[in-house]
């Protein structure tokens, strides 16, 4: 069943948040977030906000780096892309959202995207696998190719990028929280799309 346009919304604010962020962080500040907001949507409620009210509300939140977060809801707020279409560059236009950003985003909304998520996790798993890899989220060059090569990895395995993902992410989490709860099946899998 496809996203509503408020699950996509609040995916995106998710994978802005926990940018750097623990998941457990992630979920509680986002939940007081989402709580803060009217809608229609998140987005169409932060358009008739401005940068400082936006800002306000990401530190009542306690949602952490709140210059660059508010920064990236008010800009997104007067020029979202389609959610449903979007690609990784459509959305690094805007400030805070980088590589890995953009494709937690559409990975963690797309089942079937073919893109890498390189935070931490992955990056110790491809390590332990004998592939050289930054201590950090790398950057151009580096991160297209360490992309392909668990682009690679992820098809070796028979598994989507989004499954692989999912597998390390679980492996090498210590997080067992409430709100992101593994799931029964990838179907229904909800990694970044915090449950209330």
């Amino acid at each position: 069943m496809p996203l509503t346009q408020v699950e996509l919304e609040r995916r995106l604010i998710y994978a802005i948040v926990v940018s750097g962020k623990a998941a457990s962080f992630a979920d509680k500040a986002c939940l007081a977030f989402w709580r803060l907001l009217g809608g229609p949507t998140p987005f169409q409620f932060m358009a008739g906000l401005s940068y400082r009210d936006i800002l306000d509300l990401c530190i009542a939140a306690r949602l952490g780096a709140y210059r660059k977060n508010a920064k990236a809801f008010h800009d997104l707020s007067r020029s979202l892309p389609d959610l449903r279409t979007c690609l990784p560059a459509d959305l690094e236009k805007f400030h805070g959202i980088g590589k890995k950003t953009s494709r937690f985003f559409i990975t963690w909304t797309r089942p079937e995207a073919r893109y890498a998520v390189l935070d931490v996790h992955i990056l110790r798993w491809m390590a332990q696998h004998g592939i050289w890899t930054p201590a950090r989220t790398p950057r151009h060059n580096d991160y297209q190719r360490l992309e392909r090569v668990f682009l690679q990895e992820a098809d070796r395995l028979g598994l989507t990028p989004r499954q692989l993902d999912w597998k390390i992410w679980q492996e090498g989490s210590k997080y067992k929280g409430d709100i992101q709860s593994g799931p029964r099946s990838f179907e229904e899998t909800e990694r970044p799309g915090i449950r209330e």
